[in-house]
């Protein structure tokens, strides 16, 4: 089963805490086959083996997450590498829908971009979607701020409220 379109890079995504460093190019997985698969772990890869005897050793470093189905036979040490790494794996249930997932244990504090880059995967236009929604929060903030002025008796000047929305929503910058 291919991805519509491939997971999306972002330039601040590192390594994951739970494992060595991922590498920049890491994508998913995709083990939902419909030949029997048979997945065990080299410590360092996971090694894919269809049943006619052909195998692939994918470096488990540049795996981000893995999809599986019920075609695809775990070992063990393959599911513990995972865990190890940081590495996620969901399993698709007969009809393709999502029948559940493997965490694993995080330690300490999780980085935003490779679990945004998880979930957006499948979503070309998710960066933008998510720069606009942070626009729109930061222009209901000049707003509530507006209001305080406002019922302070100091109304917001317009030009003042064009400066302070073009430093705030339209480039982040905080005021002094």
């Amino acid at each position: 089963m291919k991805p519509r379109h491939p997971p999306l890079r972002l330039p601040s995504a590192r390594s994951s805490p739970a494992g060595p460093e991922r590498a920049t190019d890491a994508r998913t997985l995709y083990l939902a086959t419909a030949e029997p698969v048979r997945v065990t772990s080299t410590g360092e890869a996971l090694v894919v083996a269809s049943a006619s005897g052909a195998a692939q050793r994918i470096p488990v470093a540049r795996v981000l997450r893995v999809v599986s189905n019920a075609n695809a036979e775990w070992s063990g040490a393959a599911l513990l590498l995972c865990l190890e790494r940081g590495v996620s794996v969901s399993w698709l249930g007969r009809g393709h829908e999502p029948a559940g997932h493997m965490w694993p244990c995080r330690r300490s504090g999780t980085e935003l971009a490779p679990l945004l880059d998880v979930l957006a995967a499948d979503h070309p236009g998710w960066m933008d979607a998510y720069g606009n929604w942070l626009r729109q929060q930061r222009l209901q903030v000049l707003r509530d701020w507006a209001v305080l002025r406002q019922t302070a008796g100091c109304a917001v000047q317009p030009d003042e409220w064009q400066r302070a929305k073009r430093a705030w929503v339209y480039r982040a910058e905080l005021g002094e």
